[in-house]
C-alpha cells in the first residue's frame, strides 16, 4: 500500500547547464524515462487530495510532477518529453505573464533565468512565459493541468492582504476567461504564506496550495500546506534517491529533520 506522495518540483527545463532552477533537458528526460520504466503513476493534483482524503486507493507508486511560473521553455523542452514517455504534470502559471500573442523570435531563443526575471521587471514577460493559446493546448492534449501561481508573483504579497486578494481575483478571472474553468490549487510565489492568505486562498476557491516546504505528503495531512522536493539537474541517481526517501515517511521525515534543505 502506498503511505506516501511526494511532489516535484521543476521550474525552468531548457539546454543552459549550471542556469538557476534549471534543469536541462537530458537529464530531464532521464528522469521521465526513470519514472515510466518504474511504472510510477503521475497524478494531477486533485487526485492526490483524493488519495489524501482516502477516497481513492493508489495500487502502484505515484508522484506528482509541478512546474513554477509557467515559463516558455516547459512548453518547448519539457512538454515533448513528457508526451513521449505519457507522464502528467501541473504547470502553476503567473496569470499576469501570460498573453495571447507568440513572436517566432521567441521561440527560437533560450531565456536563462536572470533573463527572465529582467523581461518581467520591464513589463516584457510575455516573450519568457507561456501563453494563453499556448495553455489551452497543453489542457486539450490531457496531459498537463494549469493552475495559479497568483496574478503577478510577488513573494512579499502574502503580507499584504488586500493586494493578495486582488492578485487571486484578477486570477481566477484570468483563469476563467482563458481557460474557460477556475483555478483549484494555487501555488504560493516563493513559498510564503500565512494564516491569513491561506483564508485568502479559500475565500477565492482554492481547495489546495503547494508550498516550498520540503517534505512528503501523507494521508490527511493538511491540502492546503502540500509539501515538495526540488529537483537537482542531476540524472536517474539522484531521483531514485529521492523517490526512495520520500516516498516512506519515517525515513523521509527522517531525512527532513537532519536535511532540511
Amino acid at each position: 500500500m502506498i503511505k506516501a506522495v511526494p511532489i516535484l518540483t521543476y521550474h525552468h527545463v531548457n539546454p543552459l547547464p549550471e542556469d538557476m532552477v534549471t534543469v536541462t533537458p537530458e537529464h530531464f528526460e532521464a528522469q521521465m524515462a526513470f519514472l515510466k520504466q518504474q511504472g510510477d503513476r503521475t497524478l494531477f493534483i486533485d487526485e492526490l487530495l483524493d488519495w489524501m482524503a482516502e477516497k481513492i486507493v493508489l495500487d502502484q507508486k505515484a508522484v506528482v510532477l509541478t512546474f513554477d511560473d509557467g515559463y516558455l521553455d516547459n512548453y518547448r523542452f519539457a512538454y515533448p518529453l513528457l508526451k513521449k514517455y505519457g507522464l502528467r504534470a501541473t504547470i502553476f502559471l503567473v496569470t499576469g505573464w501570460a498573453g495571447e500573442e507568440r513572436a517566432e523570435e521567441d521561440l527560437a531563443r533560450v531565456y536563462s533565468h536572470q533573463e527572465c526575471r529582467e523581461l518581467s521587471e520591464a513589463g516584457k514577460a510575455g516573450r519568457m512565459a507561456l501563453n494563453w493559446e499556448e495553455a489551452r493546448r497543453l489542457e486539450k492534449e490531457g496531459l498537463v493541468r494549469i493552475e495559479s501561481h497568483t496574478h503577478q508573483h510577488d513573494k512579499n504579497l502574502y503580507a499584504d492582504l488586500v493586494a493578495l486578494r486582488a492578485s487571486l481575483c484578477f486570477s481566477q478571472e484570468a483563469f476563467q476567461e482563458r481557460l474557460g474553468k477556475k483555478s483549484t490549487c494555487l501555488c504560493w510565489p516563493g513559498g510564503r504564506y500565512n494564516a491569513e492568505s491561506l483564508e485568502a486562498a479559500r475565500e477565492f476557491g482554492f481547495t489546495s496550495c503547494c508550498t516550498t516546504e520540503r517534505g512528503l505528503n501523507v494521508p490527511w495531512e493538511d491540502p492546503m500546506r502540500l509539501k515538495r522536493i526540488t529537483v537537482k539537474d542531476a540524472g536517474v541517481g539522484w531521483l531514485r534517491k529521492t523517490l526512495f526517501l520520500f516516498s516512506r515517511p519515517r525515513l523521509g521525515n527522517l531525512y527532513v529533520r537532519i536535511k532540511p534543505r
